[in-house]
């Protein structure tokens, strides 16, 4: 089960990795079996249903992120914790409220990621 502590500790470090728009130090949190999914990823014409699959096409998209958004900065505002999962309520470029839910697989890491905005949703069932 993940803890608080962990879950807190996970959560500081990935948003100091953001903020410090270190791509390592960004992947470094994903598995190479990562899922990702993002209506931004829809948005950018990545993926129709807005899922990537692999650490290496998660770097890349996150590169083009980063170029894309060089003032991006990460505001935590509330973590909550699961029994297998992280989901961090945040600030985003100080305007946009979002949320990322990570799932955690003990042989893998954190295998699953999902961001949410407020004019979207998903859910793992």
């Amino acid at each position: 089960n993940i803890s608080q502590q962990f879950a807190e500790s996970f959560a500081a470090e990935w948003i100091a990795a953001w903020n410090s728009r270190d791509i390592e130090r960004i992947i470094h949190h994903y598995d190479d079996a990562v899922v990702f999914s993002s209506p931004f990823i829809i948005r950018s014409r990545i993926d129709e249903e807005g899922t990537i699959h692999g650490k290496a096409m998660l770097k890349t998209y996150f590169e083009h992120a980063l170029s894309a958004n060089p003032d991006i900065h990460f505001d935590l505002k509330h973590i909550m914790v699961g029994t297998k999962s992280i989901n961090l309520i945040y600030i985003r470029k100080r305007v946009l409220l979002a949320s990322e839910a990570m799932i955690r697989y003990p042989k893998w890491g954190m295998a699953f990621l999902f961001r949410s905005l407020p004019t979207t949703s998903c859910c793992i069932i």
